[in-house]
Order: C-alpha cells, then structure tokens, then sequence
C-alpha cells in the first residue's frame, strides 16, 4: 500500500466519482477492448492493451502521441481484489528496457447504492517531482476519457 493519502513531491493520488456501478469501472482496467477506449491522455490514442489480470500476471499497454511516437508502459499485478482493488507496478519502456518502475494503488467503491463509483488513483513514488506532475495531468485526463468510456 503506497503511505501516501495527498499528493507530494513524488506521489500522486486521484480521486473521482464515476457514473457507473463499480463493476464496469473495473472492467475497463481489466478488459482489453474497454482499456483501449480510454489508456492516454487528451491527444493520445490506445493502441494495445494486454492485460493477465492476476497477481504474478503482467499488463502492457501502448499509446500513440499526436507527434506520432508510439509510447509503452508495463508492469506486473501485486495485489487483485475484482470490482475491489489493483495494485501493479508501471514503467515506461524505453529502447526495449524498462525505465522507473512506479506501483500504482487503484481502490474502488460503491457510491448511490451502486449507480455511482468512488475511485482513489495513486501512485509513486516517482524519480522527481516533476515526473509525479507530468503523470498527475496524464492520469487527470486519461481519468476523464474513462468516465466517458464507462458511461457509453
């Protein structure tokens, strides 16, 4: 569990109230298809998502840039609790080599009996404060792609 409960230097945490029941939040972290209708920030699109949503199985996703530079994060789940909790590391690859690796905390909750949904994002802690602001504005708008894509 990453100790931190605000954002500082070299940590993140997100929180958002998502329009739909927990169970279809989850599912666009651990679905493929959904995953690519949201991975990125504003300007990015999805390209690949495999995902071996297990503790132990690895993730690997890919976004395009709008300069048209293919990017890839990866990582491995540390903890799976389904409609629940994902614990993965991730890092940027770079080159074929894996850069800084990060763990990401995503922790979902029942909000309006159901209908709505609390998620708390976190992650770090990152190489500099300045990697933990580039991520908190990527997350803050990837976020807002996946309340889109939860709601259609």
């Amino acid at each position: 569990m990453l100790p931190v409960a605000a954002n500082d230097a070299n940590h993140l945490c997100l929180e958002r109230t998502l329009p739909a029941p927990r169970r279809l939040v989850y599912r666009a972290f651990t679905e493929p298809e959904r995953m690519l209708q949201w991975f990125g920030p504003h300007g990015f699109v999805a390209t690949a998502a495999q995902l071996d949503v297990r503790v132990g199985g690895a993730w690997r996703g890919g976004m395009r840039g709008p300069d048209g530079k293919e990017r890839i994060a990866s990582g491995v789940y540390r903890e799976v609790i389904p409609d629940e909790l994902l614990v993965f590391t991730y890092a940027w690859e770079n080159e074929g080599r894996r850069g800084f690796e990060t763990v990401c905390r995503l922790e979902l909750q029942d909000l309006s009996g159901g209908r709505q949904t609390r998620m708390v994002f976190r992650q770090g802690p990152f190489e500099s404060s300045s990697t933990a602001d580039g991520h908190q504005v990527g997350g803050r708008e990837a976020f807002e792609k996946l309340e889109s894509a939860v709601v259609s």
